[in-house]
């Protein structure tokens, strides 16, 4: 049981929450709420951004988040406080900026990040039962190596017109030397495309629209943090089985006869076996009857435990006329242990 849940609430995640969607959710409500993003730099939206951000350095570091759960907020912020001798409120946004000079204030402020590179990953249910390793592979822009990012061809330490500067002119006026050209490798962009292949990790348990985070993955840009690359898991459509939750739910559809005297039925489970459930006969399954078997569900993440399977019972009814005398007869003695003449 944690003792308030304020960090969790600011970054919009449960207390269970794994690293990967901390992570996620820090980028979206930071993204979300930095003050020059909103264009408001009052001192309430950079305070909303200063907590967002305090929320994520405890979550993210685990035992912070340990210390945090079982003693609060007040108590952690103590302890960050103390951890330097310094207090965490003195290099909020508001505070640090105004006691920094006007080029190191905007150095700060003007720390930008790419946009995150986000990509769908189809799913089947039967990977997010038994998990699944997926290489991906994708295309991303990086900074060009041959320029380190100028655009700009290397000069030669013998150009008679830069002497390897790659610019000309004086202290007010600066020109791109004609003779130290943009990079041809690049053409002046600065970054080129990369191909790039990841192992993603699908773990048992996991859900359709959960997110998987690499930080610091997305496409690059001179003078920009670079971004995060996030997969968002689809859940493909399975001929057998949907989910709810952690429970799989089915329909078998079964005739008047079976309703009433019995059934056996075999399926084949997400994990490859043949499983069996048995209706011995004596209580009546009317249409849409509901049976749950414990433990045949998904299985919990992070948890040898397992949801449930739930399967709901279709009776077909034969059409008018159609009863077999016979065949009821035999079934009821079969099932009733009666002698009918």
């Amino acid at each position: 049981m944690i003792k308030d849940s304020k960090l969790y609430d600011l970054l919009a995640v449960e207390p269970n929450a794994s690293e990967n969607e901390i992570i996620v959710a820090y980028y979206e409500m930071a993204e979300r709420h930095h003050p020059e993003n909103l264009k408001d730099d009052s001192h309430d939206s950079v305070s909303k951004f200063d907590e967002i951000k305090f929320a994520y350095d405890v979550l993210s570091n685990e035992e912070n988040r340990k210390f945090y759960d079982e003693n609060g907020y007040d108590a952690t912020k103590e302890k960050l406080d103390k951890l330097d001798g310094f207090s965490y409120d003195d290099f909020t946004s508001q505070n640090f900026y105004n006691n920094l000079t006007n080029n190191e204030c905007n150095f700060y402020q003007d720390q930008k990040y790419t946009k995150n590179l986000v990509f769908p990953l189809k799913t089947s249910l039967k990977d997010f039962y038994r998990g699944k390793k997926k290489l991906f592979e994708y295309q991303v822009l990086v900074i060009c190596n041959d320029c380190d990012g100028t655009g700009l061809k290397k000069a030669s330490i013998n150009c008679s017109k830069c002497f390897g500067k790659n610019e000309t002119g004086n202290a007010r006026i600066r020109e791109v030397c004609t003779e130290c050209s943009e990079c041809p490798i690049c053409a002046g962009k600065r970054v080129v495309q990369a191909h790039k292949q990841i192992e993603i990790c699908i773990e048992k348990g996991m859900r359709h629209k959960q997110q998987i985070a690499f930080t610091g993955l997305s496409n690059q840009k001179p003078g920009y943090q670079t971004g995060d690359l996030i997969f968002i898991l689809e859940q493909s459509k399975h001929d057998t089985f949907s989910r709810y939750e952690d429970h799989l739910i089915m329909k078998h559809s079964i005739n008047l006869t079976e309703a009433l005297c019995g059934f056996k039925m075999l399926f084949r489970h997400l994990d490859g076996r043949l499983k069996t459930i048995t209706h011995p006969g004596g209580e009546y399954f009317h249409n849409q009857t509901i049976k749950c078997i414990p433990k045949l569900g998904m299985p919990k993440i992070n948890s040898s435990d397992f949801g449930d399977l739930i399967i709901k019972f279709d009776v077909i009814f034969p059409e008018s006329k159609s009863l077999n005398l016979e065949k009821i007869k035999v079934n009821f003695e079969k099932v009733f242990h009666l002698n009918l003449l």
